[in-house]
């Protein structure tokens, strides 16, 4: 079997490249290298390339060109399928309103990738603007020194072509980031907790008795995924957390929550007791999953959402049919949505912004915006903007 000589992992025989950005026909001249899950770094051919932003999932390109660059290139006049296009005007030898610039571009790539939305970031041939943006977006992404970072992005996935040095120096100086050193307090953790190589903890998290974090899926050695928990984190005992999770600020657990790997989950998200969420689910920020709850991978749960008791969501249509596992597809839990206790969420179902799911409903169809939805099949009833206390 072939593997990537970048990433180890298997090659799909039908397709040229890996999903970590190595290319199995060096003739391509699109470039294209995967920084962290959400976060991609490639060549102004790769960023133009519709076909292959909707093989990588691509679904924010960020373009740092001066304005005549981006005018030349028509850029200005392109808009890219499935993906949202931002360009900053940005130049090699900032002063002014240029540092403003690049700092906004910088959060703009750490809010999208933070959002759980795949970015793309590029310039023009070269990377050396991308490449200096991609070190800076990291570094705050994980709060580290900016060589630190480019140490991080270069142990695994070199950032081909490099950049520009004294440039990196100016805006790591001009932007904040010189001498900014990530908390190093321990977590409070119990002898009977164990803890794999390859986790880090932001400062003061608080890990309960017989917690195992991250715990090497099947295929893979401890260590081989990065498992990133933000700071003030509380995972109450029997949590079983699996490794390259990405976890953000203010998480916490019930008692034997279960999370699988590979995971996107923002900020202040609690997971209820015995609740279970499996591989490749993207969380947002402010998400409360109660106790018991069944989130299948695939799934998306965006900002603000709310996961009653007992509620599951399901991604095989066909259970056990041929073909199944190429066919998994989780619900969207759109911003702000509401999901009574014990209701049921058929595959690939969206459920819209702010709508409310009532107790014990059976989802087999999309859920319009702002709705209330009741029964087996649930069926709209009333407007949540005609409830007395959401109003």
């Amino acid at each position: 079997m072939t593997v990537c000589p970048r990433c180890h992992t298997p090659h799909n025989p039908e397709t040229t490249w890996c999903e970590c950005g190595y290319k199995f026909d060096p003739s391509i001249e699109e470039k294209l290298w995967r920084i962290e899950p959400n976060f991609y770094q490639g060549n102004l051919l790769a960023a133009r390339n519709d076909a292959l932003l909707d093989q990588f999932g691509i679904k924010v390109v960020v373009s740092l060109l001066t304005e005549r660059q981006a005018i030349r290139r028509g850029l200005t006049e392109w808009h890219p399928a499935g993906a949202t296009h931002l360009i900053f005007d940005l130049h090699d030898n900032p002063n002014g309103e240029q540092i403003e610039l690049w700092r906004n571009a910088i959060d703009a790539i750490v809010e999208n990738v933070h959002a759980g939305k795949r970015t793309l970031v590029h310039c023009t041939r070269g990377v050396s603007r991308s490449g200096i943006a991609t070190v800076l977006a990291y570094a705050k992404l994980h709060n580290l020194e900016p060589r630190q970072a480019a140490d991080s992005i270069n142990a695994d996935f070199p950032i081909v072509g490099g950049w520009n040095p004294k440039l990196l120096r100016f805006l790591r100086d001009q932007l904040g980031f010189a001498a900014e050193k990530s908390a190093e307090t321990k977590p409070q953790m119990p002898k009977s907790a164990r803890v794999f190589h390859g986790v880090t903890f932001g400062g003061d998290a608080i890990v309960g008795d017989f917690v195992i974090v991250g715990q090497p899926p099947r295929g893979k050695r401890a260590g081989d995924l990065e498992t990133r928990i933000g700071a003030r984190a509380v995972i109450r005992s029997h949590t079983v957390i699996y490794a390259g999770n990405l976890i953000g600020d203010d998480f916490q657990t019930g008692h034997g929550a279960l999370v699988r790997e590979e995971n996107q989950i923002g900020n202040n998200v609690s997971i209820g007791s015995h609740t279970i969420v499996e591989h490749h689910v993207v969380i947002g920020n402010n998400v409360r999953l109660h106790s018991n709850v069944f989130v299948p991978e695939f799934s998306v749960l965006e900002d603000d959402c709310w996961i009653g008791p007992n509620v599951v969501i399901t991604n095989a249509r066909y259970p056990r049919s041929r073909n199944v596992k190429e066919q998994l597809r989780g619900a969207t839990i759109q911003r702000g949505a509401k999901i009574g206790a014990n209701a049921t969420l058929l595959p690939g179902v969206v459920v819209g912004a702010n709508a409310l799911v009532g107790a014990g409903a059976v989802v087999t169809r999309d859920v319009p915006e702002g709705a209330v939805v009741v029964g087996n099949p649930a069926r709209v009833v009333k407007r949540v903007a005609d409830i007395k206390e959401y109003q």
